[in-house]
């Protein structure tokens, strides 16, 4: 069994699985998205992280108690030893932010 919030979160980590040059995108990012993972990981893959940031009761008029709001962070990794990382990270926040917008 799942929760609601947990749930949400692994619709995004589907919807960031995209993010793949076949499908028009500049990375392939998309090939390894992790649920609220440690930060530091022992190999030197890319990847995106998604975590649950917040988790509160909205602010918004008329919203009541059976809504709540989440908030999450994207995090992009590539591989630490790449000369060309701050790039790759610039090609993935791209990617991400086309990708979620759609």
């Amino acid at each position: 069994m799942t929760t609601p919030v947990y749930t949400y979160l692994q619709l995004i980590q589907t919807v960031l699985g995209e993010i793949r040059t076949s499908k028009g995108y500049q990375t392939d990012i998309g090939a390894q998205v992790l649920l609220e993972q440690p930060q530091q990981q022992d190999d030197d893959a890319q990847r995106v992280v998604v975590l649950q940031t917040t988790y509160t009761r909205p602010t918004a008029p008329g919203m009541g108690d059976k809504h709540r709001v989440v908030g999450f962070h994207v995090i992009a990794q590539v591989p630490r030893g790449a000369s060309d990382g701050q790039l790759r990270l610039h090609k993935a926040q791209a990617d991400i932010d086309a990708c979620l917008s759609n």
